[in-house]
């Protein structure tokens, strides 16, 4: 236990380290505020569980008048750690040895531990220099002659009984605070290297220290953001969901095929739609032979749905420009957050890459673009399953109404002469050239094919859309990054200043990491010391 012994200068405070005794204040002054302040401070350390009270009371003094009593009763109040010392018992008056003696018996203002009188030398043996081998002398003939005070048990009085009594006190209070003393440490301990493995170890004290701080943290980056657009998060960097790049892409491609699919007209389902296919048929006759359909108003319909796709595609491609970038910036400046320079400049890095790779990737998108826009084509068999599937529904349902308007016989059962002669009547009407609703027909077919080929051209365009967008943009992203940022790595290793100036620390923050590995080693001492300590 380390304790202090100072003396007040009016508004300056002198401070003396000393060991193993409680802080002990004299004063040159009376002034209130310096008597509050020291008051504060003494009962600061009071009421620290570690700490051993020597309570000094003179022996000229009323006992029940001693205020550091009452402290220490407060403060330590199983008594454990308080030791009553008496002094001057050479200035006691006569006739009132037996009032003190009751106290040092601890019969008066009982403390656990008890009471032990000491005899201090005497104002005349300091100015006579007397030794303090000769005054530990002088008290053991004083004690032993005192008429009074020879009478009683001798662990009761000197300086050397006091000394032992605080010395076994003492151990044992170690043995006690042990465990907790090294769990506090240990905590501490725990608790700054966490924080000086959060602040960085900064670039290094010599010049090739910090180009391999440079290096290392270029490298740790691709590394890292390698991981990130390929979605293996198992680094603890990128735990942070904010640096998740290749989810947070997969989610704006789901979206974006939301959007595709809120671009599909009804086709076949919307009489109006028919109706208007059913009149851009009639408005596109051109010499083509009767029966057939212009081939145009399939590709014209076609090349117009694709192009409704083309603000959503716009969109998503500079949806992924803001987020690579932010969340490339963002990965950067989480594993070098003090050197602000370098975190400035390896932004503009990304940033510019980026943007060529977002160029890139636009020529990309029209590229799909154009080769969905040309002529419609398909091997999916899906396209023709899908229409056929409608067109039988379509004569099932002329089935149904032959049957419903056919006759029946005795049974109920529908006459197969009449039901014959219904469907045939249908299918003329719609499928003979020249027929009233043979326009209509078609325009209920067209509109069948061109619903099933929307469904397979739409899925076609996100899926070369997006593989557009992985090849040109974001399997590429690490290393179009890390091509620039090596050059930068390479050039400024043979310039010291340039490499100052991308490493250059906060002085804080510098500061702030000095003190911490001092305590750090501080505190690895005080564990080693306490781990060696021989119960």
């Amino acid at each position: 236990m380390a304790t202090v012994l100072f003396k007040y200068f009016s508004n300056n405070y002198l401070y003396v380290p000393t060991r193993d005794f409680f802080p002990i204040p004299f004063f040159d002054s009376q002034d209130r505020g310096a008597i509050r302040e020291v008051s504060e401070l003494i009962q600061s350390y009071v009421k620290q569980d570690r700490t051993i009270l020597l309570v000094v009371v003179p022996c000229t003094q009323d006992v029940a008048t001693i205020e550091a009593l009452e402290w220490a009763s407060k403060a330590d109040k199983t008594g454990k750690r308080t030791i009553g010392v008496l002094t001057k018992p050479d200035l006691i008056d006569d006739g009132a040895e037996n009032e003190v003696a009751a106290v040092l018996l601890n019969k008066r203002k009982p403390l656990s531990l008890g009471y032990v009188m000491l005899k201090n030398r005497s104002q005349r043996e300091i100015l006579d220099n007397l030794s303090v081998e000769q005054a530990r002398e002088s008290e053991k003939d004083y004690f032993v002659s005192h008429p009074i005070w020879s009478t009683m048990d001798k662990r009761l009085f000197g300086i050397e009984n006091l000394i032992s009594k605080i010395t076994r006190l003492y151990v044992s209070r170690i043995y006690d605070a042990i465990p907790s003393m090294r769990q506090e440490i240990s905590s501490n301990l725990n608790r700054i290297k966490s924080e000086l493995k959060e602040i960085g170890l900064g670039a290094g004290e010599t010049p090739a220290e910090a180009n391999m701080t440079l290096m290392r943290l270029v490298f740790e980056y691709n590394n890292l953001l390698n991981d990130a657009t390929a979605g293996r998060y198992m680094k603890k960097e990128l735990w942070n969901e904010k640096f998740r790049l290749c989810t947070k892409v997969r989610e704006l491609y789901d979206e974006f095929k939301k959007e595709i699919g809120k671009t599909r007209p009804k086709f076949e389902s919307d009489r109006e739609f028919v109706e208007e296919i059913a009149e851009e048929i009639r408005n596109s006759r051109g010499r083509e032979l009767p029966g057939f359909l212009n081939p145009r108003i399939f590709e014209s319909r076609i090349a117009q749905y694709v192009e409704t796709w083309r603000d959503a595609s716009t969109n998503l491609v500079t949806r992924i420009h803001l987020l690579v970038r932010k969340t490339s910036q963002d990965l950067f400046s989480s594993i070098c957050p003090d050197f602000p320079g370098l975190r400035q400049r390896m932004n503009l890095v990304i940033s510019n890459s980026v943007q060529d790779l977002e160029k890139q990737a636009r020529k990309e998108v029209q590229g799909v673009f154009d080769r969905e826009i040309g002529q419609p084509f398909t091997l999916n068999e899906q396209f023709l399953a899908s229409v056929n599937r409608k067109r039988l529904e379509r004569f099932d349902a002329a089935v149904v109404v032959a049957m419903q308007r056919s006759r029946t016989d005795n049974r109920g059962k529908p006459n197969d002469k009449d039901v014959a002669k219904l469907l045939r009547a249908w299918y003329e009407s719609y499928h003979c050239s020249g027929t009233p609703r043979r326009v209509e027909a078609e325009a209920e077919d067209l509109s069948t094919m061109l619903g099933c080929y929307w469904n397979v051209a739409a899925d076609r365009f996100v899926d070369n859309l997006v593989m557009a967008l992985e090849n040109s943009f974001i399997k590429p992203l690490a290393q179009s990054i890390h091509v620039p940022m090596n050059d930068i790595v390479l050039r400024v290793g043979k310039s010291s200043e340039e490499l100052n100036s991308l490493l250059r620390e906060d002085p804080q923050l510098v500061k702030r990491r000095h003190d911490l590995i001092k305590s750090k080693d501080r505190l690895k001492k005080a564990l080693e010391l306490i781990e060696n300590f021989k119960y």
